[in-house]
């Protein structure tokens, strides 16, 4: 190589952190060895960490050009470079300076930016996403994952540029994303016919690829086949009617997709079609419950983790250890304060808590902690995913959850729990880790208890010197099937209802208690999930006649008048001064935790009837629960009230008020 003095005298100077001195040294180098790769390389990687993007971008593009080094491993550490940039600028820079580098980022780097972008520069991230969409509508492999995330965002803020979007997708013929706007919108199906239109011209497309090979007839991503496939799966499992027929379908196709090594479903997806085609009663449960565990298991094998369910066989098994260092140290890693036969506190030292979006999993990297749960319900692949590891040298509370976005999951698995802990341990002392994505009531609750510091995760591991978990088991085994994971013992309940009843049960009770006790009706509202279709009929018809002024209509218009910060405590409030609650299987039954003794609770029964979650709450809050079987819905279906069931539905109310006083 000639003059390769320039070439040694950038080294020296990279080295030296001199970056400038090192650029003009390997420019020189470059003008007698235009062919060198390793040199232009260098010379992209100094413009690039002199913040000089442009010229980082060009070097880059031109060895690409001129055939200078091996172009895959060029064109990635293109990319790298590229996206390092966007992620560490995008809050400094406009909107515009960085959009022809998006233009040049390939579909998984786009990805990666989505993933990693703190929530404060989303706008600039969804810009970005319409920029490269507008640019080439046609590259949906470039561009389908960052598509879905804009549409979920549009969707879950309710933002009307959704409609924009929609439009262009409709003009350019995107029939995926046209699909996925009416499935995040919950019109599942409409979706279907827009996802299984796109597979025919997936497979038309793929097969007569070669036919023409001078048209540009650009074959489609595997990962873009997987996932429509996926959702249309989804969208039959939530437009079904609960028919077996319907069953046999989804599971034909589910067993199809994983022939094809369809990574977007897997055992625990088509669990979700199981549980809602099936009616769980005491003669099943057990079966159910098998099942589960079972796939858990065969998960858990996968990644070489064990499951513990029963902590006091773990923690002898422990202290029976043959080495005397082993002994000593694994009897120390595990405290047990019982409870009673259904709750315990169970303290772990360095431990280990994987978080995924909105789940959690408490694990020492050999041992999944589930207790008496019995299983943990979630793909445990995708939670133990290597990411940031951040140590905490301080006492912890946690659990296993999968959901950390409704109101049922938030209440029932996490804030229960926290009312146990706070009975029997100082909270002072204890941090708490919750997702980022909590909403604002589940931020009220936490907010209710004394923690010496609340954590919001984005998508971190945690690595901890102690963590508190609360276990707690299902106080009957007539309802420990395979929804069972949720459900909190008698003990829980009973301390969640003394905490907030005590804060804020008797608040505005005015002298004449009966003017206090309400009929409270539950309204799903335009929500296509177990709504109820004709509603205003069954409200005008039956209950307002029937309870005039002590009606009150539970929904977000109703909690929207609450006071900044309160809608929780406006629901405590409320529920706790019913004398009767009626409504559909949903998250607002939730609720009914706060009633009084023995205060009757109709809910509009599902078939089949799979989860019986608010059965077992009022059981356990001794309240009077009825199962109304007039009507009914499919899990992921609305119930529909017609004419015929007003007469009827007025007598089964009469009846009701009489026997309960009402």
């Amino acid at each position: 190589m000639r003059n390769y003095v320039f070439f040694s005298e950038g080294e020296k100077a990279f080295k030296n952190n001199d970056i400038n001195k090192a650029l003009k040294c390997f420019k020189k180098f470059s003008k007698f060895n235009p062919k060198q790769w390793e040199c232009y390389n260098n010379i992209a990687i100094c413009y690039c960490i002199l913040k000089d993007i442009a010229n980082g971008v060009k070097t880059y593009n031109h060895m690409l050009e001129n055939g200078i080094g091996d172009p895959q491993v060029i064109n990635n550490n293109k990319q790298l470079q590229i996206t390092k940039y966007i992620h560490e600028n995008i809050s400094n820079e406009s909107f515009s300076s960085m959009t022809y580098l998006m233009e040049q980022l390939e579909g998984k780097y786009i990805n990666f930016l989505i993933e990693n972008t703190k929530p404060n520069n989303i706008a600039v991230i969804l810009n970005m996403i319409k920029h490269i969409y507008y640019t080439d509508p046609s590259d949906i492999n470039k561009h389908y994952i960052a598509i879905r995330f804009i549409i979920e965002t549009y969707c879950s803020q309710k933002n009307l540029e959704l409609l924009i979007m929609k439009n262009a997708f409709i003009k350019n013929n995107n029939l995926y994303y046209i699909g996925l706007c009416e499935y995040f919108q919950g019109y599942f199906k409409k979706a279907l016919e827009y996802f299984e239109k796109f597979k025919d011209v997936i497979e038309n497309k793929n097969e007569n690829k070669n036919e023409n090979k001078n048209k540009k007839n650009k074959n489609y991503d595997k990962g873009v086949v997987n996932i429509n496939s996926f959702f249309i799966l989804s969208s039959m499992l939530r437009s079904a009617d609960g028919n077996k027929e319907t069953y046999n379908k989804i599971k034909t196709m589910y067993e199809d997709e994983i022939k094809n090594n369809n990574t977007c479903v897997d055992d625990w997806w088509f669990f979700s079609a199981y549980n809602v085609y099936e009616e769980f009663n005491k003669e099943n449960a057990k079966e159910s419950l098998d099942y589960i565990c079972d796939l858990n298991k065969k998960t858990n094998d996968r990644i070489n983790m064990n499951l513990v369910r029963d902590f006091e066989k773990f923690k002898k098994e422990a202290e029976k250890a043959e080495e005397k260092a082993e002994k000593a140290e694994k009897a120390k890693a595990i405290e047990i304060i019982p409870i009673d036969k259904k709750s315990q506190i169970v303290t772990f030292k360095n431990c280990n808590v994987f978080t995924h979006k909105n789940g959690i999993m408490i694990t020492d990297n050999k041992n999944l902690f589930v207790g008496k749960n019995h299983f943990f319900p979630y793909t445990t692949e995708y939670v133990i995913l290597k990411k940031k590891v951040v140590t905490i040298k301080d006492t912890v509370f946690s659990l296993n959850i999968c959901n950390q976005t409704n109101y049922f999951h938030i209440l029932i698995e996490l804030v229960t729990r926290i009312c146990l802990l706070e009975k029997y341990k100082s909270l002072k002392d204890i941090k708490i880790m919750v997702s980022n994505n909590l909403p604002s009531y589940g931020r009220e609750m936490l907010n209710c208890f004394d923690f010496k510091e609340i954590i919001y995760y984005d998508d971190e591991t945690f690595h901890c010197d102690e963590i508190v978990y609360v276990d707690i088991g299902v106080e009957d085994d007539e309802y420990n099937d395979c929804w069972g994971c949720y459900l909190p013992s008698k003990k829980a309940i009973d301390v969640t209802f003394e905490k907030f009843i005590n804060m804020y049960g008797d608040e505005n009770q005015d002298e004449n208690q009966d003017e206090n006790e309400k009929v409270v009706y539950i309204s799903r509202g335009n929500t296509p999930v177990r709504n109820v279709i004709n509603e205003d009929l069954l409200i005008n018809k039956v209950l307002k006649p029937l309870y005039g002024d002590d009606l009150i209509i539970f929904d977000n218009d109703y909690l929207s008048k609450s006071k900044p910060n309160e809608k929780f405590k406006t629901q405590v409030s409320l529920f706790n001064k019913a004398k009767l609650v009626i409504g559909p299987h949903g998250a607002g039954l939730t609720n009914i935790l706060f009633c009084k003794k023995d205060t009757p609770v109709i809910e509009f029964s599902m078939k089949p009837n799979c989860n019986r979650c608010f059965e077992y709450i009022a059981k356990y809050r001794g309240l009077n629960h009825i199962s109304l079987k007039l009507f009914t819905a499919f899990y992921h279906t609305g119930y529909t009230f017609e004419n015929k069931h007003v007469d009827e539905m007025r007598e089964i109310m009469e009846n009701i008020n009489c026997e309960y006083n009402i």
